[in-house]
């Protein structure tokens, strides 16, 4: 069962991506910071992401150990990244200065 939450997890990241990405079409979205625009269903998928990745994490410390943890945020915050990096390569550099 921790496992499907681990991919719980995962997919509700990927959803938060994916709805900043739509919210933010022409603006680039941070790696670290907020996005000029972030809406409600974004918090929604980002909050589920955080239970499921802490609740996976709790029973997979039983099976694995604390090495679980580190699991379990890599299994949260990578496909988050994927979407935010394919969305900022789509769109065109802006010139510097």
């Amino acid at each position: 069962m921790t496992w499907v939450l681990l991919v719980l997890a995962a997919t509700a990241s990927a959803a938060a991506g994916l709805v900043l990405a739509r919210a933010n079409p022409d603006a680039r979205l941070p790696l670290w910071g907020g996005p000029p625009r972030r809406p409600r269903t974004y918090f929604v998928a980002y909050t589920a992401t955080i239970v499921f990745m802490i609740t996976a994490a709790q029973g997979l410390a039983r099976a694995i150990g604390d090495v679980a943890w580190l699991l379990a945020v890599v299994a949260a915050l990578v496909p988050l990244l994927v979407v935010t990096t394919v969305h900022n390569r789509r769109l065109p550099r802006r010139p510097v200065g």
